[in-house]
């Protein structure tokens, strides 16, 4: 297993390449179209969701901005590196769990080569390396009274998320900033989910896109 190193203050799997690093070693800021709608949309008083933290660069500012942070990391590695990240920067507003969302309560696997890049088993095997046992569960099992914006960042397994997750959405109706592949059926599942929920969408950038609940 990887070693772990760390850059002011964010622990990271050392001889790592992939985008989100190689972007805070230069100290860039990721996905700022993105970070730009935590700050127009994100209050000190909100409850943020972070499904997919990976090490933490939307968490971090998440928790900077917001009351407190709910997040979700499959990877046990990464998890680990985020876990010695909040510690070092003294973010007590934010608890992060080992496990996998999904549409049910079990375990699984997940593939990965220890970078940013990974997938729940049966998704996208042949490109990983590793692969770690990993408890899934629902969103909806975790009774979050309120949730006031949710990321969602999980390669491939984010509509099975999303149908565990179905009862706190009708709920607590959040800001949804969601990573799907940009595939013609992930299309149509966005369309299928805003006329579900009553939510509108709007392409952000990449394959990230941002659902608005109707008022």
């Amino acid at each position: 297993m990887s070693e772990i190193e760390n850059h002011n203050g964010f622990y990271y799997p050392v001889n790592n390449q992939c985008p989100v690093i190689k972007k805070m070693l230069r100290d860039g800021v990721w996905e700022k179209k993105i970070r730009a709608i935590f700050d127009a949309y994100v209050q000190p008083d909100w409850i943020c969701v972070d499904v997919g933290t990976y090490i933490g660069m939307h968490t971090t500012y998440l928790a900077s901005k917001s009351q407190y942070v709910i997040g979700f990391e499959a990877q046990p590695l990464i998890h680990n590196c985020l876990l010695k990240t909040l510690n070092a920067k003294g973010m007590g507003n934010t608890i992060v769990y080992n496990v996998a969302l999904s549409n049910c309560k079990g375990s699984t696997t997940i593939k990965t080569n220890n970078n940013g890049d990974a997938s729940l088993e049966g998704i996208r095997d042949h490109r990983f390396k590793w692969s770690y046992p990993v408890k899934k569960n629902t969103l909806d099992s975790y009774k979050i009274p309120r949730i006031d914006l949710m990321k969602i960042d999980i390669e491939g397994s984010e509509w099975d998320m999303l149908e565990g997750a179905i009862e706190t959405i009708k709920r607590t109706r959040p800001i949804i900033i969601l990573e799907t592949f940009r595939r013609k059926s992930n299309k149509e599942n966005i369309v299928t989910f805003c006329n579900r929920f009553d939510y509108n969408s709007q392409f952000i950038s990449s394959d990230n896109y941002l659902l608005l609940p109707n008022p």
